[in-house]
This record gives C-alpha cells, sequence and structure tokens, in this order.
C-alpha cells in the first residue's frame, strides 16, 4: 500500500521517488545518463464523464499494462495519479535511445483499447527531463519533467516535448501571470478600450467592439495573447468576462444617454463561459445594471470553441438570442465550420479572420476565402465584417465583394472609453428633419 498504486499495481510516486534518487546518484557517479518520461492521456476526463468512472478505471488498468509490456524489464513504469504515468530509464547513453523510448510509447497507443465491447483510441502529451542535465534532485527531475509534459498538453496534445531552460523560462512566466492575474481585478488594473466598427461605404460608426486591456503597475501593458489563454485554462476568464461584460453595458448606456448613437456593442466571449460559467444570467445581469436595450448588445463567440461542442452552443445561443441579444462568429475561416451546423445556428454575423486580409488582394488563396465567406454570409442572409482593414486597396476589394462592415487601423486603432465619445459625439449626433423621422449624419 506504501509503494504499490491498488489499482493498477504499478509502483507509486514515493517508490519511484526513491528509485529516481538512486538513479541520479548512478547517473552523476558514472556520468551514464537517466530520464524520466511523464505519460499524461489527453482529454481523459472527457471519458470519465461521458462513460462513467468505473469505465476509466478499466481503461488506466489497461493503459498500465500496455506501457509496461512496451518497456525493459529494467525500466520502471509508475502511477503517479489519475491519468498520470511516469517512465524511469536508467543508463541511457546517447540521448537519441530517449527519442527511441519516446516512440515506443507512443507506438504502444497506436493500437485501440477494448473494454466491455467498447474501443477506445487514446493519445498521450510526454514530457522529458534527463538526470543530471536538468536537474540533480528527485524534486528538480519530478518539476521539470511536469513543465515539460504540460507544455506538450498546452500544444494540443499528442506530442512530447523535453525540458529546457527556455520551456522553465516560458513556465515561469506563466506562473507569475496567472498569480497577478488572480489580483487583478480587485486591484482594478483592467481597462476596456473600444474599437469602432464602421460601414465600408463611407465610415460611418455602426458600433463598437470591446477589447479588454491589463495594465500592471510594474509590467505595463500586458498582450491579451498573452494572458487570456491562461485566464481561460484557469477558470478566471469567468470573473474576468462578467466584468468586462457588465462595464461594457453600461458604457454603452452613457454613451446613448449623451447622445451617441452608438449602432451595437459587441463583446467577445470566452468558451469557459459559456461551458463553465452561467452566460445567459450574467447577460442578464449586464442588461439590467446597465438599463441598456439587449438589441444593442451582440455577443461575439469564436468558431473554434462553437464546432467543438455544436449541439450544446446551438441551445446556448438559442437562448441568448430569445433574450433579444444578436450573435457573431468571431475569427470565421479558421474553425473549419460544418455547414450542416452553420444553418442552423442563430447567428447575425460572420467575423472575417484578420489573417485572411493582411494579404489581399495579393493573396489568390486569401482572396478566394474572404469571397467564399462574404458570398455564404448573403446567401445565409447574415452580415459580414471584415476585421484588420489596413490600406485602401483591403478596402476596395472588400467593397467590390460586397462586405459592408469593417473595422481595422486604416479606419481607427481601439480607444479609450473617453476618447471614443469625443471621437464620435459630433458625427453621431441626431438632428429631427421636417417629417419627424430619424436621420444619422455621422460621415
Amino acid at each position: 500500500l506504501a509503494h504499490y498504486d491498488p489499482l493498477t499495481k504499478l509502483p507509486n510516486r514515493f517508490y519511484l521517488s526513491v528509485r529516481l534518487e538512486l538513479a541520479i546518484a548512478d547517473a552523476i557517479r558514472s556520468g551514464n545518463a537517466g530520464a524520466l518520461i511523464y505519460v499524461d492521456i489527453d482529454r481523459f476526463k472527457n471519458i470519465n464523464e461521458s462513460a462513467g468512472h468505473s469505465k476509466g478505471d478499466e481503461l488506466l488498468q489497461l493503459v498500465a499494462v500496455r506501457l509496461r509490456d512496451s518497456m525493459r524489464q529494467d525500466d520502471l513504469v509508475a502511477r503517479l495519479n489519475g491519468d498520470e504515468f511516469a517512465v524511469l530509464i536508467q543508463g541511457i547513453g546517447d540521448v537519441e535511445n530517449v527519442n527511441r523510448i519516446v516512440n515506443k510509447i507512443k507506438e504502444a497507443f497506436e493500437e485501440k483499447f477494448v473494454s466491455r465491447n467498447s474501443e477506445y483510441r487514446l493519445s498521450t502529451s510526454l514530457g522529458v527531463s534527463l538526470c543530471p542535465r536538468d536537474g540533480e534532485t528527485v524534486e528538480d527531475i519530478f518539476k521539470n519533467a511536469d513543465i515539460a509534459v504540460r507544455n506538450a498538453k498546452d500544444k494540443g496534445g499528442d506530442i512530447e516535448t523535453f525540458y529546457t531552460q527556455e520551456l522553465n523560462s516560458t513556465t515561469n512566466r506563466k506562473i507569475w501571470l496567472e498569480k497577478h492575474l488572480r489580483n487583478a481585478l480587485e486591484r482594478e488594473e483592467f481597462v476596456i478600450h473600444y474599437q469602432p466598427q464602421v460601414r465600408l461605404v463611407d465610415g460611418a460608426l455602426t458600433g463598437a467592439e470591446a477589447l479588454l486591456r491589463w495594465v500592471h503597475p510594474e509590467e505595463g501593458t500586458i498582450s491579451p495573447g498573452e494572458f487570456i489563454p491562461i485566464a481561460e485554462r484557469s477558470g478566471l476568464i469567468i470573473p474576468i468576462g462578467d466584468w468586462v461584460l457588465e462595464n461594457a453595458c453600461i458604457t454603452a448606456k452613457r454613451w446613448l444617454d449623451t447622445g451617441l448613437n452608438l449602432g451595437h456593442l459587441a463583446v467577445n466571449i470566452a468558451g469557459p463561459q459559456i461551458t463553465r460559467g452561467n452566460l445567459i444570467k450574467s447577460c442578464q445581469n449586464a442588461l439590467s445594471k446597465s438599463a441598456l436595450s439587449p438589441s444593442l448588445l451582440e455577443l461575439e463567440v469564436t468558431e473554434g470553441f462553437i464546432m467543438k461542442d455544436a449541439e450544446n452552443s446551438i441551445e446556448i445561443l438559442e437562448s441568448l438570442r430569445d433574450l433579444g441579444i444578436a450573435m457573431s462568429i468571431d475569427d470565421f475561416g479558421t474553425g473549419y465550420s460544418s455547414l450542416s451546423y452553420l444553418k442552423r445556428l442563430p447567428i447575425d454575423q460572420l467575423k472575417i479572420d484578420r489573417s485572411f486580409i493582411k494579404d489581399i488582394p495579393e493573396n489568390k488563396d486569401d482572396i478566394a476565402i474572404a469571397k467564399t465567406i462574404v458570398s455564404l454570409g448573403q446567401n445565409l442572409g447574415l452580415s459580414v465584417i471584415a476585421e484588420g482593414v489596413e490600406t485602401e486597396e483591403q478596402r476596395n476589394f472588400l467593397l467590390s465583394l460586397g462586405c459592408e462592415l469593417a473595422q481595422g487601423f486604416l479606419f481607427h486603432k481601439p480607444l479609450s472609453a473617453e476618447e471614443f465619445f469625443d471621437c464620435f459625439i459630433e458625427s453621431s449626433m441626431v438632428e429631427k428633419n421636417p417629417n419627424g423621422f430619424s436621420t444619422n449624419s455621422a460621415a
């Protein structure tokens, strides 16, 4: 019980630690390196949730047998916890030998696992730490193998990663960001900027996209591309997303009350806000506190996330639309949409990803994709907006396709709430014509 895992009958972490300490001492003395390989089964949580924990336990037992059978007699295969295993290799000689062992582990997962007449295909993320190169203590070797396997999982899984100092620096940076991210809300370090969305034909304001910015007191402005993925993985995106939604709605209502004819407010929604949060309630709270009309709010959800769980996404998006909220698919063209799902989604707009805009009209492939998206949107009765428009050539080309809306540096960079109001208040004032109809004088 002290040295072995009761489920798989493999050595446990404690026994592995004892053997690893001896292996490190032998590697230092003899100069013949060893290796610790972390083996983490990808997306195993999904199996536990869909098939039940008893089925998951059976699969873990099958994995244990297959791993043990694929290794040499002197290699130690251990179960660390949950769906994490480890393989300790001593006397590897040439480091290239580790690659051969890694390939043997991957080959062990190529064949299906059969449990109670059900078949499962499993893949693994592998993290490799060499001793004594990557550490001379058990704690260091464990930590560095864990850093390596986390990096492999961050890249999507089903790959191997060797520990490096650069990887350690990256991991330490992520740990630092997550630690400070947890306090950023209460310290009021977040601000929201707003990028105007305009009519291509005349540049008239049609709406604004709310963009989150983090201004750290010591680091300064931290890129959303750096902290948003960490916020999503840690679940912090849920309270942060609620804060953005509420404050952006309050700002939009203040603009409207002081004469700025906004059009609509677009707010990005991350996947975890839908799957782990209560997005419908969050929207209701934000609209209630701000008194903003639901018809002025538009939620942008990435295509990639929707396609991961299309059926559940359709149900939630329909509930949001029932509230009167418009829906837009962000980064369209990057997530491999199924057209059978696309026609069922309760959406109002497609946003062409900037990656397809930046090289037009020179790049033939991007031209073809942009044409297809605009045509698809028109045929489905959806509006189409292009993001990342930076040149007159791009603007003219999109106009020739029939794309009506855009945002990008050609028109305006993201602005603070105060800058946005000052920039558009005069041009958006609404006057009454003699017949009593409202006319927008924006130009």
